[in-house]
């Protein structure tokens, strides 16, 4: 596997762990508030609560492509930068396009990373928004 692969997974499991560790810690403050729900289906009855993992990741993404022009936490670890396709920076449009696309993917991560691993590096919301990761000089 390319370098450059091994680091976009060692900064996507970076920002994972973080985002993880925020909603694990918003959910013990609020889980005395959060009811269960129950519904029935073929005659199984299920029990779900709501998570804060995926607004979590929402925010987490939206945030640091806002402010910090798509670095996140893990790509300053691992020193990367996302840059439109002909290495020009992003636009803010570019840049909600691609973490809502990102978020996407994140929903679809065993497809996600399937193509990522059988197509060298193809990412959904890279696709979708015309980007690249580079590693930053």
């Amino acid at each position: 596997m390319e370098r450059m692969n091994k680091y976009r997974i060692g900064a996507f499991i970076t920002d994972a762990v973080f985002v993880a560790v925020v909603a694990g810690i918003l959910e013990t403050l609020f889980a005395s508030v959060m009811q269960y729900s129950t519904f029935e289906l073929l005659g199984s009855t299920f029990k779900f609560t709501y998570s804060f993992v995926m607004p979590s990741y929402i925010i987490y993404y939206l945030f640091f492509d806002l402010v910090n022009n798509g670095t996140s936490l893990g790509k300053i670890i691992f020193k990367l930068k996302v840059m439109h396709e002909n290495k020009t920076p992003l636009g803010l449009r570019k840049l909600v396009k691609r973490t809502l696309f990102k978020c996407i993917s994140i929903l679809l991560l065993p497809i996600s990373i399937l193509l990522f691993a059988l197509t060298n590096g193809y990412t959904i919301h890279d696709a979708q928004s015309n980007t690249i990761t580079i590693q930053n000089q």
